[in-house]
């Protein structure tokens, strides 16, 4: 017995098959007592091996090849670094009176229906210059994953975020800016220099600090801010929960949502523009070359800087949001600014605190009576529900 041939059980020798055919011959065939089975005939689903197939999502300019960079997983990794948002400014309706208005979309984008995906169902569609930018609101922004991931593991339960907000972990407690004396520059940070995160800051929101704060950030934020906090401390009775039901009493009887945004507008107005105005020698000659600017596009414009309410119209404020972008009047006001944040800083919060609670108590009606049967009724229902005393 040969190595080739293995012997089989019983010594029987297993057939030999057929030689091969000789081209151009076929003098041997299998022998069918049937017909051939015909699976195609028969209905008999053949697999055949998978290929990859990816459906582009809707939105992304590029080519089939680049499919998998555009899957989620890759989008919303630090690989894409984007964010996955749904924005109302890209909302039919709402998306109309956005692009017109001049601060928003300025007539750059088109919307409408489009029935992207051949189903007979519309999306609404925004594009600019062609390219896709937003699906039924939907559209991606440079992401923070990177900082909101390190804010919720910090700040993992829901009374832990109430305390510290995300603005203000990453400004106080990752990075700490501290400024010199006016707040026009960045001498050093507490915690961590936003430059080890110059190559993130390319495709990623860092949230970096300012390096300088304008003369008005300035104010809002160390004049303002403070002089909100005291006056609501006091308001609610030197207790941290009568501080909040003090604030949110304001906020409803005032009607005025951002109570602090919306004050120090009006207290930078009043106590440094004013008196930045009234030092200013050249303010007619100004007023002139404001109105000559403006009739070269408008020949009938005219403002009447003498008029009692002429400060609460908008061409009032156009005058000065143009004067006030001047870099000889810029300076003026810095300057001025300096001297407050360095030498007065808390007279300015004493008295702003002190109009405040005058403002509120004497000056908005309901505020004292809406605040003591609110906080009444809140201390009330903390009774009922844990046993208070």
């Amino acid at each position: 017995m040969s190595d080739e041939q293995p012997a089989i059980e019983g010594g029987e020798r297993p057939p030999e098959l057929p030689p091969p055919e000789e081209e151009g011959e076929r003098p041997w065939r299998w022998q069918f007592n049937h017909a051939p089975f015909n699976a195609f005939e028969a209905g008999v689903k053949i697999k055949s091996r998978p290929t990859h197939k990816a459906k582009i999502p809707i939105g992304f300019n590029y080519t089939p090849e680049e499919v998998n960079n555009y899957t989620l997983k890759n989008l919303v990794s630090s690989k894409m670094a984007r964010d996955i948002v749904r924005s109302t400014k890209f909302m039919p309706g709402a998306f109309e009176i956005w692009n017109a208005n001049p601060k928003g979309g300025n007539h750059k984008y088109r919307g409408g229906a489009e029935d992207l995906d051949g189903d007979k169902i519309s999306e609404f569609v925004v594009r600019r210059d062609g390219k896709i930018v937003a699906v039924n609101g939907y559209t991606t922004k440079n992401s923070d994953a990177v900082f909101k991931n390190l804010y919720y593991t910090g700040h993992d339960t829901k009374d832990k975020r109430k305390e510290q907000s995300f603005k203000d972990w990453i400004y106080n407690d990752y990075y700490g800016p501290v400024y010199n004396d006016d707040y026009s520059e960045v001498t050093r940070w507490a915690h961590h220099d936003p430059k080890i995160h110059k190559a993130w800051s390319k495709r990623m929101n860092i949230h970096a600090p300012s390096k300088s704060l304008s003369s008005y950030q300035a104010f809002a934020r160390y004049i303002v801010a403070p002089a909100c906090k005291q006056a609501f401390l006091e308001l609610g009775g030197g207790t941290e929960e009568g501080a909040k039901f003090a604030r949110k009493v304001a906020v409803e009887v005032s009607q005025t949502k951002a109570f602090e945004a919306s004050l120090a507008a009006a207290m930078y107005a009043a106590l440094v523009k004013d008196p930045c105005l009234s030092q200013m020698q050249d303010l007619k000659e100004r007023q002139n070359e404001f109105i000559v600017l403006k009739q070269q596009y408008e020949p009938t414009y005219n403002i009447d800087f003498e008029s009692d309410n002429v400060a609460e119209t908008p061409e009032y404020k156009a005058f000065e949001k143009w004067l006030f972008a001047k870099p000889a009047v810029k300076q003026a006001v810095r300057t001025y600014m300096h001297d407050v944040l360095t030498t007065s800083k808390e007279e300015y919060i004493n008295t702003i605190k002190g109009q405040i609670i005058t403002y509120l108590n004497e000056h908005v009606k309901g505020y004292r009576q809406k605040y003591d049967e609110d906080f009444a009724a809140a201390k009330e229902a903390a009774r009922i529900r844990y046993g208070f005393e």
